[in-house]
């Protein structure tokens, strides 16, 4: 999760033959994964409590409700959070922490010591399995039936910054220095700098509509079609979101759009960083920016985008250090903020929520939705949900 820690990345779409989404079936799966595995069913790796009933704070228009020490969640420092597909909420904390909230009862899952580190992400793939990445290093597979530890092997560390599933159901590991990771059953394939990545510290992907992988990397300006794109000089590239004739790229120096088919950036709003892209249902996107609020940009063709809105705290925001954006199943818009708590923003209306209104603290490390609530984990202390 790139929220986490400053990145310094960039953006790559790979179509040379081997990385290409519609060639990866020649990829060679041939190198085994060795795991550590632990079972649920001992004793010695789970624990399992009722969760007490939830904190509700009242007076509010949301019904907003706490997860924390007092329910018996003994996660500190929530850094991941993650719904599965039976609607359990699984936690990462900072120090390796694995957990399942299940509505009633916390399960929490002991793998230390060999995976005691910051979990970086967590996803559940397509045959629902759950993974979890360390950026300290190493990968945990959950089945369903037993947790697989993959510890350093091969020469890789497995250092993960975030996972992605491409359309083939390929599991991708990016990771800080051993390039990507691609799993698929038991095996896996390294693809590096040797093979034609362009550098070994690979932060995050997505896939356009032609399949074509999208790869941010660290310091490598933006490069696409092996070529670098023009107008767009070396910076941080935080986020990245595909529409339909083109890529969004978040950067430190800017928002940019690359054009399907050339070669060249063009820069929507300069001079102003930008950390988070949110698409929404009418087409438009909304970009947070880290000290200057957050920009609606609109296009009519697809290709021209402009700023349709600037909110700010002049607006009612809270704060204008934006981290993340959500958006819950009524259109409604989840504001995260560095220091200043969550926003949310209505047509008409703004709503902040921080330690004075109630909240158990004004910096978080995640947002999850799920349909119409809205979950966020805390740097202090549990999580709290907003329906």
């Amino acid at each position: 999760m790139l929220r986490h820690f400053t990145l310094i990345l960039v953006l790559c779409i790979f179509r040379a033959p081997e990385f290409c989404s519609q060639n990866l079936s020649t990829i060679q799966f041939s190198t085994n994964l060795e795991s550590t595995v632990f079972r649920p069913d001992s004793v010695a790796n789970t624990e399992s409590r009722d969760a007490l009933p939830l904190r509700y704070m009242p007076g509010m228009r949301q019904n907003i409700s706490i997860l924390g020490r007092q329910e018996n969640l003994d996660i500190n420092q929530v850094m991941s959070l993650c719904m599965d597909s039976r609607h359990d909420i699984w936690i990462g904390g900072y120090n390796g922490e694995i957990a399942r909230y299940d509505g009633h009862r916390i399960h929490y899952y002991h793998l230390a010591p060999l995976f005691a580190n910051p979990i970086e992400d967590i996803l559940e793939d397509s045959q629902g399995n759950i993974w979890f990445g360390s950026r300290a290093g190493g990968i945990v597979r959950y089945n369903g039936i037993q947790f697989d530890y993959f510890g350093p092997q091969g020469g890789c560390s497995f250092k993960v910054f975030s996972f992605y599933e491409d359309r083939q159901g390929i599991v991708w590991a990016c990771t800080n220095g051993d390039g990507l990771i691609g799993i698929r059953n038991n095996q896996y394939v390294q693809l590096s700098v040797s093979g034609g990545l362009k550098d070994p510290a690979v932060t995050c992907m997505t896939q356009t509509n032609n399949g074509e992988l999208c790869t941010g990397y660290f310091k490598r300006g933006v490069v696409r079609n092996s070529q670098s794109v023009e107008g767009l000089p070396d910076s941080t590239v935080f986020a990245l979101s595909y529409t339909s004739h083109g890529l969004l790229a978040a950067t430190r120096q800017g928002l940019c759009f690359i054009s399907d088919g050339t070669d060249e950036a063009k820069m929507i709003i300069e001079g102003t960083g930008f950390l988070d892209l949110l698409s929404l249902s009418d087409g438009s996107v909304m970009c947070a920016s880290n000290g200057n609020g957050i920009f609606r940009i609109a296009s009519s063709d697809g290709f021209d985008w402009k700023v349709s809105e600037h909110i700010t705290t002049d607006q009612g925001l809270s704060s204008n250090r934006i981290t993340n954006l959500v958006n819950d199943r009524e259109g409604n818009i989840w504001v995260g903020t560095y220091d200043a708590g969550l926003n949310l923003i209505r047509p008409q209306l703004f709503q902040s929520f921080n330690v004075a209104t109630g909240l158990i603290s004004d910096r978080h490390w995640s947002l999850l939705r799920n349909g119409n609530d809205i979950y966020a984990g805390y740097s202090t202390e549990g999580i709290a949900s907003f329906n």
